[in-house]
């Protein structure tokens, strides 16, 4: 829009429904056009005045960019007209003049002598031509390409440079480098590209609404083109829950663990993005639960950070390691305590989390959850540090009185008896469970019934053995 007004555009002018572009900006909610577009009128205002001389004229407009879009070639043409060797950067009158023809400039004669009183003001008969490519003797700095550039830093005055801070913790690239990434051998692509599910049929027949009976039924393949094969991130069909594509995929040998460019294998996208299905059926086909990024995340840092409790007890159950340390020295509970999820900071400390882990912070699992200010997990975390502190003198107290004295073996415990074999039973639908086992009443017969006889072989053995 900008350049459009650069380049002399009407912004007074009405559309069919009479609406100016401002107005039309302004009823779609574009802020930015609105303003923009306000500045435009006011200047177009301003120089359709009978007496207005317009500071930047359209021939000018045209011929900075005709001449910043041919500047390799006129700068060539300027070298050779001044039979130099070298990049010129002064050159005459006439050879500018001349070069410029020759490769017909759009620029009239009058307004080209215009151009070299603004450019050679001192009467030397010498351009600049490094001043010319810049534009700014015959335009305005907003219409110059120069002024839309990223500015360099200014030094400091006295060269002296700035103390540096602590070295920051050597972290690895986020990104995996080419020569890592394993590709394939038949297509060429990464393992991480998998080749996406179609079921393609003839949806003028069926539909999933009417699907058809039985296969057979389905003769769509004989007279349908197959379609081609499309290949999408592994990790995106693990978040759009497509485990067709994932079957696929594994059918065709691709690694249960492949990551992809960002370190991430599919167990970890599903604990993060919270898909437990895809979870399960990942675990499944022995996902490594203990398996890490490049940050030393776990699938249980992902799942405890994003709060999914169900996927957290599926990975503890499956052998996850409910302290593992992650690169900063973060333990799962201390990304559970993040997520602010009450359940699962609950469940990693009954699946025995420790609440004594730190980071390299020197932050404990309490110092967190201070930071975030959840009074429900500080309870929680309060009276397992109380637990613990209470625990701590009541073990060391019963492990000296052992060291002191130990207790000799009674000699009347091997004679005491059960008391309930005493007790006379009154009631006789009350009955008491004896913990010493009285003789067994069950009948056992004397004779082993086995199996008949059935044949008349057997019955002559038989009749053999008692003779």
């Amino acid at each position: 829009m900008v350049a459009l007004q650069e380049q002399g555009c009407n912004p007074k002018l009405k559309n069919l429904e009479g609406l100016l572009p401002s107005q039309v900006a302004k009823s779609n909610g574009h802020k930015a056009a609105l303003k923009e577009l306000k500045k435009a009128e006011k200047m177009h205002v301003k120089l359709s005045a009978p007496d207005a001389v317009n500071p930047n004229e359209l021939w000018a407009i045209t011929l900075y960019d005709w001449s910043f879009q041919h500047e390799t070639t006129l700068r060539k043409a300027f070298e050779t007209a001044e039979g130099l060797d070298k990049p010129a950067e002064n050159i005459s009158v006439e050879n500018f003049v001349s070069s410029l023809e020759a490769h017909r400039a759009p620029i009239s004669n009058e307004n080209l002598q215009k151009i070299i009183m603004e450019h050679d003001k001192n009467r030397q008969g010498v351009i600049n031509i490094n001043d010319f490519f810049k534009g700014l003797k015959y335009l305005q700095k907003a219409f110059v390409i120069s002024s839309y550039a990223p500015k360099q830093a200014k030094k400091e005055k006295g060269g002296k440079e700035k103390k540096s801070g602590k070295s920051a913790s050597s972290l690895p690239i986020c990104t995996m480098p080419p020569e890592q990434i394993s590709i394939r051998e038949d297509s060429g692509l990464p393992y991480y590209m998998i080749e996406s599910y179609q079921p393609f049929t003839d949806t003028k027949r069926f539909n999933p609404d009417q699907p058809p009976i039985n296969p057979i039924e389905n003769d769509s393949a004989w007279y349908i083109d197959e379609p081609e094969n499309i290949y999408t991130n592994i990790n995106y069909c693990v978040k759009t829950g497509d485990l067709e594509s994932l079957s696929l995929a594994f059918i065709q040998k691709v690694p249960v663990d492949v990551k992809d460019q960002f370190f991430k294998m599919p167990l970890m996208t599903a604990c993060s993005c919270g898909n437990y299905r895809v979870a399960k059926f990942l675990i499944s086909l022995r996902a490594d639960v203990n398996a890490v990024d490049q940050f030393n995340w776990t699938p249980l840092h992902h799942a405890c950070h994003a709060g999914h409790v169900d996927i957290a007890i599926m990975l503890v159950q499956s052998g996850a390691m409910v302290d593992a340390v992650a690169m900063n020295g973060a333990t799962p509970l201390m990304r559970a305590i993040e997520s602010c999820r009450f359940s699962c900071v609950e469940y990693l400390i009954k699946a025995g989390a420790s609440v004594m882990a730190k980071n390299q912070r020197d932050q404990n699992c309490l110092d967190i959850a201070a930071n975030y200010g959840d009074a429900r997990i500080i309870g929680l975390l309060m009276a397992k540090f109380n637990k613990k502190d209470k625990e701590k003198p009541a073990l060391k107290t019963a492990q000296e009185k052992m060291r002191i004295r130990s207790p000799a073996p009674s000699i009347s415990a091997a004679m005491k008896k059960d008391l309930r074999d005493n007790i006379i039973v009154m009631n006789p639908k009350f009955t008491i469970r004896s913990g010493t086992n009285k003789s067994d009443i069950s009948f056992v017969p004397k004779t082993l019934w086995g199996k008949h006889l059935t044949s008349s072989r057997q019955h002559t053995e038989k009749e053999k053995r008692t003779l």
